[in-house]
This record gives structure tokens, C-alpha cells and sequence, in this order.
């Protein structure tokens, strides 16, 4: 009986002690697993917050860059509309210039009709001129003091014919004429014909008297 009870108690102790290693021991094993896997678990879980914090401060930074980009675009709008504004405005003077120059142009083509027309009455005037010119009685200039037939003859041949004629010549024209002509036309009296277009203007007055009497009075001053 005592050795059987001495293996019995053996073999309960056994048992008793590979109870206790399979439920004790065993369960710390998986429990320090689960520490291990929990312990990952949670290094992933905080390498995730880091990430997202990341993420987070990413997208703050692109919703700030958004912010300025709309910012932006609705100072463009503006510009642009501030533009258009103008450039309608332009447009609408270019139009206003565009009406005047038109009429103006109108106003022209009107102006160049009248003055065509205007012009050729200017020739015929002209021209009617020039033939009562051509067809007019000449004055006799020997009347004008200093001059003689020979002289008269050279103031025909340019076109100088009446006392008007004379009257609206020049003294410089009168002195070119008369150098051009040659020594045999040289006068006498110097700088005599600067008074002829004066003495003209009273011939054709027909004040002959008034000229008589300047002739005096030319002649006592020398």
C-alpha cells in the first residue's frame, strides 16, 4: 500500500505540476506575445499619428497656398473687370471719334465739291481777266515822270501797260527790268523809278493836277 500510495502521489504530482506549467506558464508566454504584438501595434499606432500629423500640417500649408491662390484670383477678377470697364470705355470713343471723323470726312468731300467748283469759276474769272487784260486800252506812262517812249516800250514787253500795272509793280521789279534791259535804259536820275508806281496810283486816279503838282515839287527838291 505505501508504495502504491508513493507512485500515486508521484504521479498526482506530476499532474499537478504540468496543470500548473500548461496553465500558468504557458498563459504568461502568450500573454508576453501579446505584449510584444501590442507593443508594435502601438509603435505603429504612434508612427501613424506622426504621419497624420504630417498629412495635417501638409494640408494646412497647400490650404494656405489655396487661400493666397484665391486671394489672387480675385484681385485678377478684379483687374480684368477694371479692364474691360476701360477698354468698353475706349471703344465707346473710339466709336465718338469714329462718328466725327466721318463727318468730318463728309464735310470735306462737301468742302473739295465747293472749292472744284469754285476753282473752275477762278478760272473762268481768270481767264475773262487775262482777255480784258489783253483787249484793254494802254495808258500813256510817258505822263509819269521819267519815263519816255523807249522805257514805255520796255514796260510793254512786260505786261506793264496801264497806270494800275504800274501802280501794283514794285520798285525792286521796276529796277530788275530796267538793269536787265541794258545801259541804254539807265536813268538819269537816280532812284527815279522808285517813285513811279506813287505817280501811278495818282494818274489813275485821274488827278492830273495833283500829279502836276508833284512833278513841281519833284523837281524843286532836286
Amino acid at each position: 500500500m505505501d508504495w502504491l500510495s508513493f507512485v500515486i502521489g508521484i504521479i498526482v504530482g506530476w499532474a499537478i505540476e504540468f496543470l500548473i506549467d500548461y496553465f500558468y506558464w504557458r498563459s504568461r508566454r502568450v500573454n508576453s506575445n501579446a505584449d510584444r504584438e501590442l507593443a508594435a501595434a502601438l509603435a505603429d499606432l504612434s508612427s501613424c499619428r506622426t504621419k497624420v500629423a504630417g498629412l495635417e500640417d501638409e494640408v494646412r500649408a497647400l490650404e494656405n497656398k489655396l487661400r493666397a491662390k484665391d486671394a489672387k484670383l480675385d484681385d485678377l477678377s478684379e483687374a480684368v473687370e477694371v479692364e474691360a470697364k476701360r477698354a468698353n470705355a475706349l471703344e465707346a470713343d473710339i466709336t465718338k471719334l469714329q462718328a466725327v471723323i466721318d463727318a468730318k470726312g463728309a464735310e470735306l468731300h462737301v468742302t473739295a465739291a465747293k472749292l472744284s467748283s469754285t476753282s473752275g469759276e477762278l478760272a473762268i474769272c481768270l481767264a475773262a481777266a487775262s482777255a480784258a487784260k489783253a483787249n484793254r486800252e494802254p495808258d500813256d506812262l510817258t505822263r509819269i515822270w521819267g519815263i519816255g517812249p523807249k522805257i514805255k516800250g520796255l514796260l510793254h514787253d512786260n505786261d506793264i501797260k496801264t497806270f494800275d500795272d504800274l501802280a501794283n509793280t514794285g520798285a525792286e521789279r521796276i529796277s530788275e527790268i530796267l538793269h536787265d534791259a541794258g545801259d541804254r535804259f539807265r536813268l538819269s536820275q537816280h532812284n527815279l523809278h522808285e517813285t513811279w508806281p506813287e505817280q501811278a496810283r495818282i494818274a489813275a486816279t485821274g488827278k492830273w493836277n495833283k500829279l502836276t503838282e508833284w512833278h513841281n515839287r519833284f523837281k524843286d527838291s532836286r
